[in-house]
């Protein structure tokens, strides 16, 4: 019986032992990368904020997988914008709403080798983004109330009670004539005239026959 040397057999077993480690190294460089395939495939990006620009809303679906329906909803204020819609491998949108509103937005995504959500490949969000610009007052004057102006009125002149003296009322004499006071005083008046007149002509006559006798 030939002996093999022990030179021989430890060589052997070397090589055996290379070839095993060997295999086993392979299988964990596949195994790492099997496990990290999932997390470079499946990147959802879901941004929402407010600038003076505008209030955005940004979606984007990348490394999906083919071989199904991967599906997507977009609601923004309480309006669907997306309903369901089907996409591939991936899938982007930018929107653009008023700045100086508030604005709800909701996204959902369902892939179909991910139904239930387990590994964050389907989702659904929420986000909500106040007003970041004032909305623009204008300042109206109230209208002024019209001015009304009441008419000025001027009481009608009252004619003073006549005041009477004797039974003669004084009060209601016209202008330029005399108050009748119950008698006419022209008739003394004239008698008067006529006497100092006959006196004067007597006076002139003595005086006269005076300078005659003379």
């Amino acid at each position: 019986m030939t002996s093999i040397p022990t030179s021989h057999r430890w060589a052997g077993l070397t090589r055996r032992a290379m070839g095993a480690g060997a295999a086993v190294a392979l299988a964990a460089v596949a195994t790492l990368a099997l496990a990290a395939t999932p997390a470079l495939a499946h990147t959802p990006r879901v941004d929402a904020h407010c600038d003076a620009a505008g209030t955005t809303l940004d979606l984007k679906l990348s490394n999906y997988r083919a071989g199904g329906e991967n599906t997507l909803t977009v609601i923004a204020d309480g309006k669907t914008i997306i309903d369901e819609k089907v996409f591939g491998t991936s899938f982007s949108n930018t929107w653009t709403f008023d700045p100086k509103a508030e604005h709800e937005f909701a996204v959902e995504v369902v892939a179909w080798d991910d139904p239930d959500g387990a590994r964050g490949w389907s989702f659904s969000e929420k986000r909500v983004v106040q007003a970041c610009v004032a909305a623009a007052t204008t300042s109206q004057e109230a209208p002024k109330a019209p001015v009304t102006t009441s008419p000025v009125t001027t009481p009608p002149a009252t004619t003073p009670p006549a005041t009477t003296v004797g039974g003669a009322a004084l009060g209601g004499a016209k202008p330029g004539g005399l108050a009748e006071t119950g008698a006419s005083i022209l008739l003394p008046i004239i008698l008067g005239v006529l006497l100092l007149a006959g006196g004067g002509g007597l006076l002139f006559l003595v005086r006269r026959r005076g300078n005659s006798g003379a």
